[in-house]
């Protein structure tokens, strides 16, 4: 095994030395720094459309529009990475309605394959995926899962340089080539349900599972990076995922904080995770806005919950200074009219904000030019820049958002 020590005369020195190394930070689209909006999940190409339609209506700015699982239809066909489902049949008319109104699309796509898709039947013919469980482990959309049908879902071998030709083949064909914008990588993990100890002992092209797990989401995304290159250099890649590993600031990926709860504890530990992951040397941190699982806010009121209104602007208020703004989450939908209308306080101050960040836009572009000329960074710990100082240097509730706000 390889140790290295990276020396710096302060911690930019070290993010610095660790890019050096890893890679650097690639410069990814400017839109992509503008307004995400997302729920789990729309379910047709119209409601989809309809938010896009709404904000423009309501001339609310918004960049990003994000379709979540199931536009393939079934588990059986978990990942088809193609519009399947009959809500989605008519994929092209979907991109044409979005992009004629300067929106951009993301779309889910996961680490594994269900039986009846075509990238299953030839990665399962090649040796290409793994036999443990994963998520999800029924064929039926009910919870919980009824395992008297059992999904036959199965991880791909992202170590293998071949099966993440095969990945890229059916992405370009089912998606990629209906003009999808962004990537939102789910399950990068991958996701590993009922694990046995003697799953660790799966073989991948690497070697065992147990020796390279941690590994998998670089290989996963940087698979996708490296052959949409390939494929075409007029689309600056981006990429969202839920896990990370050293290094993979060099795909353009954006790593979420995973599905957490709707809670202040939650908002709370969203500061010093983002401060953290920076540190690694991976400037590109966001959350679910709101928080994932709303809860108990669902039962009483949902949007309408003052409570769950008071967290979720407070939380979009952190989400304005992080490297992307995205609101996303199950239980409860959060577009902004979900909470009103204008001249409502919490539609305001929702509004407020949004615009705010577009105010931003020229400094947080010059600044993601400083990240990846420079090795700066966008979520800057107090201690980056005031080490010196025994009071507040240590803290880790507070944040710079690049070198100068």
């Amino acid at each position: 095994m390889d140790y290295y020590f990276i020396y710096g005369k302060n911690a930019d020195g070290v993010v610095a030395g660790m890019r050096n190394l890893t890679g650097k930070v690639p410069m990814i689209p400017l839109w992509t720094y503008g307004y995400w909006q997302s729920k789990e999940r729309y379910k047709s190409q119209e409601e989809l459309v309809d938010v896009v339609k709404k904000y423009r209506e309501l001339k609310v700015p918004l960049d990003g529009i994000i379709q979540d699982w199931q536009y393939w239809g079934n588990n059986y066909q978990w990942n088809a990475m193609d519009f399947i489902s009959p809500d989605f049949s008519d994929a092209q008319k979907m991109m044409k309605d979005i992009h004629d109104r300067n929106a951009h699309l993301s779309v889910s796509i996961w680490s594994s394959f269900g039986p009846m898709t075509n990238p299953y039947r030839e990665m399962d013919q090649k040796g290409m995926l793994f036999n443990f469980k994963t998520w999800p482990e029924s064929g039926r959309d009910v919870w919980p899962p009824d395992m008297n049908y059992p999904s036959g879902v199965r991880v791909y071998d992202a170590y293998d340089p071949e099966a993440r030709n095969v990945y890229w083949k059916y992405l370009n064909k089912g998606l990629f080539s209906f003009g999808v914008d962004s990537w939102w990588m789910d399950s990068t993990e991958p996701d590993h349900l009922s694990q046995k100890p003697e799953d660790l002992d799966t073989k991948t092209y690497l070697g065992s599972f147990r020796k390279v797990r941690n590994a998998y989401p670089l290989m996963t995304v940087g698979g996708v990076y490296d052959h949409q290159r390939e494929t075409t250099s007029d689309k600056r890649v981006f990429i969202l995922t839920r896990s990370a590993f050293a290094g993979q600031q060099r795909y353009g990926a954006n790593t979420w904080s995973g599905d957490v709860n709707s809670s202040w504890d939650m908002l709370r530990n969203q500061v010093p995770a983002g401060l953290n992951f920076s540190l690694t040397g991976n400037p590109n941190f966001n959350s679910d806005i709101g928080g994932f699982f709303a809860g108990v806010y669902k039962r009483n009121g949902g949007a309408k919950n003052l409570l769950f209104q008071e967290l979720y602007v407070r939380w979009l208020q952190y989400g304005t200074f992080t490297p992307m703004m995205r609101s996303h989450g199950t239980d409860v939908p959060r577009e902004i009219y979900q909470f009103g209308q204008k001249g409502d306080v919490v539609y305001d101050a929702i509004e407020k904000f949004i615009r705010l960040r577009y105010s931003m836009l020229p400094y947080i572009y010059s600044t993601s030019w400083e990240v990846s000329e420079n090795n700066s960074s966008f979520l800057r710990a107090l201690s980056m820049d005031f080490s010196s100082d025994k009071k507040h240097g240590t803290s880790i509730m507070n944040t710079f958002s690049g070198n100068h706000f």
